[in-house]
């Protein structure tokens, strides 16, 4: 729940045990005017709701809301088109040059628009188990490439990379799908072992043991996983997902 408060300020906070969504925060003209566009908004649809959020934006460009909104409804959202997406940020930006809220929001804008569809993802530097290094477009020969950005701590993960597995057998004989894993993994011995089963396939697995932090992950603008990108043999993303329930139909959507 958002709540906008400055040094020494006083918020109250009220919001019925069974509906948190139709909470209230009083103390000050912010929290107010987002109180009002909850009330105003909470029987509509998904889409108007979005709508909704659009033209106040455009009417309050200089309300701290109108940035909130932004992020909640257009930057989080993947099927925003970069046009809106730019357009609404320059509207903001005009009136908020300096907001660092807003800056960090560009920020992830310019991040996903270079692992969007269509865009070509980099040779970017990997770092395999055994600590020697290789370039992602390297020996590359299938027409696609999965790239997959995921690691053992995260919900799911160990059956995830059993699924990679199933994967790597489903497609070696069509030599039509390469598979490349960048792991956010710290600790890396535990990683290892997880992906030591895989030595013998055609799995590329890497990590360099910085997690977010790790220059790769920053290009590419990863902030969240599993993420998952399929590549064309121009090396250019034709579809993602960060549904791993999800990665089986998107594959044979694409290879026949």
């Amino acid at each position: 729940q958002v709540i906008f408060i400055g040094p020494g300020d006083d918020r109250t906070y009220q919001a019925a045990a069974n509906d948190l969504r139709r909470h209230t925060v009083s103390g000050n003209d912010t929290n107010e005017a987002l109180n009002k566009f909850r009330t105003d908004t909470y029987s509509l649809s998904p889409t108007a709701i979005t709508s909704a959020a659009r033209e106040y934006i455009i009417d309050n460009p200089k309300s701290p809301v109108s940035i909130y909104l932004f992020d909640r409804y257009f930057v989080q959202e993947e099927t925003v088109s970069d046009k809106e997406l730019t357009k609404l940020l320059s509207t903001l930006k005009t009136h908020n040059p300096h907001d660092h809220y807003l800056l960090d929001l560009e920020t992830q804008i310019a991040q996903t628009q270079r692992r969007a569809i269509g865009k070509k993802i980099p040779n970017i530097t990997l770092t395999r188990p055994n600590g020697t290094r290789t370039q992602l477009w390297a020996n590359s020969s299938e027409p696609y490439t999965l790239i997959v950005f995921w690691a053992t701590w995260m919900p799911g993960g160990y059956d995830f990379l059993w699924q990679l597995g199933r994967i790597a057998d489903q497609y070696k004989d069509q030599h039509t799908l390469r598979i490349v894993t960048q792991s956010l993994d710290v600790e890396q011995r535990t990683w290892q072992e997880a992906v030591r089963r895989d030595s013998l396939r055609s799995i590329l697995h890497t990590s360099d043991g910085l997690g977010f932090e790790s220059s790769t992950i920053k290009k590419l603008g990863i902030t969240s996983i599993p993420r998952i990108l399929l590549t064309d043999h121009n090396h250019a993303v034709i579809d993602h997902t960060d549904s791993p329930a999800q990665l089986d139909k998107m594959l044979q959507k694409h290879i026949k």
